[in-house]
């Protein structure tokens, strides 16, 4: 087979390669998904919570315990009061179940009562060191929606739920440890979250099931992004052995491979909705300053939108992306060109900020504080935005990791005392 007989069939194959990705993008929402059915097939076993043991006036009253149908009477007596429950799928909570190849939870749920919000969450084992509470102590991956929602089947994307932050606060979870983790669930469990109305709330679920595609979108994506990446280089390969063979190698063919290598690493390390650098990309930075020992010149700051959530579930998904790219644009336009920015991921940004002096710190986080508060976002539209802020001097050889739990606790301390406001922990 001579080159220009393989020239001519990489034509053909990379014809049928573009004809079966454009399919693939376009036809993606149809195809077959993959289920599991989770109530009534596996929910056998139930485990009530409610505050009556910790001294609440607040009682579960069983319907039908088999159909999983209850009342919930939410009185006030304890702090916080609280009614729900949750199902097992065996007793002692042996099974676990990998809900992490699926895309979310499909729910019927009937609900007759006052409150505005409902709670799915999922408990998925943890091994901590008191294995005689396993439930209790297992991760509390939680999604909260309108109750309205619930008046027609409704969907619970994974990619939404976040880890409480009283599990991480009471078991002192690691920041390594805290993303959410659904890969071996033990438990599936419905309450009212905090702040709930008292009074009588009215339950029947009919059915929950895991759906989600064969391969996610983003598998999709990358999977695409790596065969064109591999077959591209495949042809510049072939194309520089017959260049080779009339021993002449072309300089600019050369210099574009340079670019597109180039250019997928700028991706990869850059967040697309906000064209600022994402964690891969600081991690290499940090990195970099570390072995250079020029870290301890920085000050570490952790910032958080405060509320984010009721922005998305107000105005949609796609003004909250608004929302956080003028966010970062505000946050480009306080910095300085040796400062860095980061998006963490979510609605919390990181920033570098170039001060040998701790004294520099708050001036600087203040004056991005104040410049949030003040702004009116996507075009008057969203208001009021605030963002609370926890920072520190990162130490002479002190690993990043060290100065981020610091900044950490001081975010979750500018949450826990009303937000919008900055602590820092030297």
């Amino acid at each position: 087979m001579t080159v220009f007989t393989k020239i001519t069939l990489i034509q053909v194959i990379k014809t049928v390669a573009f004809i079966i990705t454009l399919v693939l993008l376009i036809f993606y929402e149809n195809l077959p998904k993959r289920t599991m059915a989770l109530h009534p097939e596996l929910t056998k076993n139930t485990f009530e919570s409610v505050d009556e043991v910790i001294g609440g006036n607040s009682e579960i009253i069983w319907v039908d315990k088999t159909q999983l149908s209850w009342i919930c009477h939410l009185r006030a007596g304890a702090p916080y009061p609280y009614c729900g429950i949750s199902v097992l799928w065996s007793k002692p909570a042996a099974k676990q179940l990998d809900l992490s190849v699926y895309d979310g939870l499909e729910v019927e749920l009937d609900y007759n009562g006052p409150a505005t919000y409902l709670r799915v969450y999922l408990r998925n084992y943890y091994p901590a060191p008191d294995i005689t509470d396993i439930v209790g102590k297992a991760k509390f991956n939680s999604f909260s929606t309108l109750a309205t929602d619930f008046k027609r089947p409704t969907m619970i994307p994974f990619k939404d739920l976040r880890v409480a932050d009283w599990w991480i606060e009471n078991n002192k979870i690691p920041p390594k440890e805290i993303k959410t983790d659904i890969s071996k669930v033990i438990a599936i469990g419905i309450d009212i979250p905090y702040p709930n109305t008292l009074g009588r709330h009215e339950f029947k679920l009919k059915s929950i099931k895991a759906t989600g595609y064969y391969f996610s979108k983003e598998t999709l994506y990358f999977s695409i992004i790596l065969f064109w990446a591999a077959f591209i280089i495949s042809e510049i390969l072939i194309r520089q052995a017959r260049l080779l063979s009339m021993i002449k190698v072309s300089d600019q063919q050369l210099k574009e491979f340079r670019t597109i290598s180039e250019l997928y690493r700028e991706k990869a390390e850059h967040d697309q909705l906000t064209d600022i650098l994402n964690r891969e990309g600081l991690n290499r930075i940090v990195d970099d300053l570390y072995t250079k020992k020029s870290l301890n010149n920085y000050a570490l700051l952790v910032l958080d939108l405060d509320f984010f959530k009721t922005i998305n579930d107000e105005y949609g998904h796609v003004v909250g992306d608004n929302v956080l790219q003028e966010v970062s644009n505000i946050f480009k336009a306080c910095i300085r060109s040796y400062d860095i920015v980061a998006r963490w991921g979510g609605e919390e940004f990181i920033i570098l900020f170039h001060s040998i002096s701790s004294e520099n710190i708050e001036p600087f986080a203040e004056k991005i504080r104040k410049k949030i508060e003040s702004t009116s976002f996507v075009a008057g539209k969203v208001q009021n935005i605030t963002v609370s802020i926890g920072a520190t001097k990162i130490a002479r050889s002190e690993l990043f990791e060290n100065a981020f739990i610091r900044a950490d606790k001081a975010l979750y301390q500018a949450k826990e005392t009303g937000r919008n406001r900055t602590i820092i922990e030297l």
